[in-house]
């Protein structure tokens, strides 16, 4: 069994930062008294509990029931492999996980995964170190729980957190990672500004980093040629979006859809603004090109470097054949190559910053 390991130590309270004391089910401040619940053994720091998932709320209940009785590969190979194979894809392939290898990790390391999900990450980092893997949804760290049970991975702990308001305390960290998480912070609050949102969330990040630690983000680049030759962004769907000034991306989406525009991505100077911003400094920020991109990794192309991409697109990637879109945006990367301004245009980023 997956047992709830967090010590008070390394907790303090989300709503007056006093110190808090285990209780049998629940973590009590004890200062302001706040009370927060222990639910299946997964704390719950998360003054929101609404559901979130890739599947309506009904499924996962089914197959979270399924799973607590049956293997959960066998369930997901049933419940979801035909009716949504990407999801499937995300949920079971590790080498999605093979920027890990970035990061000197060993069983002493302690790791913060902001965005758990469905725990392919958490499982392949648990077997190199001790993880703490924490989401707003308890349905999702409730099918991990069961995951890492069925796995026999026991340096994990999990907890129901919200990164922008955790309560976490500093210095404690060798990785936070923020895996196709940084672009989703704006949404999961509807008010104030993204951006700004943004920028706490790498705060409370470089809070909880020790001195030296590192912090991996994995997100897609606004002005990728992709977007610009029409691709869908791959958070709303809509065309062209990501890159257009923000009020006219928000009027775009609201007049699509009637909601706000609140996924904000940026290019690689954004991204180095958001991070300076941040506090980290931006001689100690490194930009690297994922192939194909950071959710689905084939290579990891060093971006100080271009030697490195024109070999891998002239030897590695030469024969490889490709649709229309993906031909297009590989004859772009070429060329600019032998402009030397790549950096501007790859799909997606892998970003690792040191405190």
């Amino acid at each position: 069994m997956i047992k709830n390991n967090l010590k008070t130590s390394i907790l303090q309270c989300i709503k007056c930062n006093g110190g808090l004391i285990a209780e049998v089910d629940a973590y009590k401040c004890r200062d302001c008294g706040a009370i927060f619940p222990i639910v299946n053994d997964i704390p719950m720091f998360v003054e929101d509990t609404k559901y979130y998932g890739d599947m309506p709320s009904e499924e996962m209940e089914i197959l979270l029931q399924r799973m607590s009785n049956e293997p959960w590969r066998d369930v997901i190979d049933e419940m979801i492999s035909n009716k949504n194979p990407w999801l499937y894809f995300i949920m079971t392939e590790e080498t999605r996980t093979d920027w890990q290898f970035l990061f000197s990790l060993d069983k002493n390391s302690l790791v913060l995964e902001v965005g758990a999900g469905h725990g392919t990450s958490t499982i392949a980092m648990a077997r190199r170190a001790k993880v703490i893997a924490i989401d707003g949804t308890y349905h999702r760290l409730a099918f991990l729980k069961i995951r890492c049970e069925q796995e026999g991975v026991k340096d994990v702990s999990l907890a129901g957190m919200n990164i922008l308001k955790n309560p976490l305390c500093n210095n404690l960290f060798d990785l936070v990672t923020l895996n196709g998480v940084l672009e989703w912070v704006g949404a999961s609050v509807n008010e104030r500004d993204p951006e700004k949102l943004q920028i706490q969330a790498l705060r409370e990040c470089h809070r909880v980093l020790k001195p030296g630690g590192k912090l991996y983000i994995g997100i897609e680049n606004s002005h990728a040629f992709r977007y610009l030759l029409g691709a869908p962004d791959d958070h709303v769907g809509i065309p062209h979006i990501s890159y257009l000034k923000r009020e006219d991306a928000n009027n775009l989406m609201k007049k699509l859809t009637g909601q706000e525009y609140r996924t904000y991505l940026y290019d690689k100077k954004g991204y180095q603004e958001l991070l300076t911003n941040a506090g980290f400094s931006e001689e100690k920020i490194e930009f690297f090109y994922p192939v194909e991109d950071y959710k689905k990794l084939r290579y990891i192309l060093p971006l100080n470097n271009y030697n490195i991409s024109r070999f891998f697109h002239k030897y590695l990637d030469a024969n490889k054949e490709e649709l229309s879109m993906e031909q297009n945006v590989k004859e772009l990367e070429l060329k600019s190559l032998e402009n030397g301004d790549i950096d501007s245009f790859v799909s997606s980023y892998i970003i690792i910053a040191e405190k």
